[in-house]
């Protein structure tokens, strides 16, 4: 089939992207060796938002981070309430 990929991991350590191009406009198949790097499984840590910043009702907050290839990620939105 036209977007059928195989690639052997060997191969994919060598090379770091198996890519196949789909046609069309920027379309393609790819599969990338991110890091050879240990990743953590999960990530925690805690942020402030000020009450002052928040609407009287709700107010949806994103975060954002940069990845390792400096693409970037923003989470689904966080809706915060002040504490009553």
């Amino acid at each position: 089939m036209p977007g059928d990929l195989e690639v052997q991991g060997r191969e994919l350590l060598q090379v770091g992207v198996a890519r196949r191009e789909l046609g069309g406009v920027d379309l393609f198949l790819a599969v990338e060796r991110m890091t050879s790097a240990s990743l953590p499984i999960s990530l925690a840590d805690e942020t402030a938002v000020s009450p002052a910043d928040l609407a009287p009702d709700a107010d949806a907050v994103y975060l954002f981070a940069r990845e390792l290839g400096d693409a970037k990620v923003w989470t689904s939105p966080l809706f915060v309430r002040r504490a009553s």
